[in-house]
């Protein structure tokens, strides 16, 4: 089974959006290209700001129902201590 990736995506208005897929590089160009969310589709261009990678869809999903309740000051603080960001936050 291939790793499933819980991603993060910053908007162009600065909200962020969470969810879950196998190449979260292919999911970002599939979300500007205006396919999949309807919230995203009016937040366009978004940028990718964070990824953990999961060995199962359970994981991942568990993973990002954590980070969707947690507050923006605490996302903010773990996309910044990332040992590899992906994005300026």
């Amino acid at each position: 089974m291939p790793a499933r990736h819980l991603f993060v995506v910053r908007c162009a208005d600065g909200s962020l959006f969470t969810a879950i897929t196998n190449d979260p590089e292919a999911a970002v160009q599939e979300l500007n290209a205006g396919r999949g969310s309807s919230y995203v589709k009016a937040r366009l261009p978004v940028f990718l700001a964070y990824s953990e990678e999961y060995m199962n869809e359970e994981d991942a999903e568990i993973r990002a129902e954590q980070l969707r309740r947690m507050s923006r000051e605490d996302k903010e603080r773990l996309f910044a201590e990332a040992v590899y960001p992906l994005a300026e936050v």
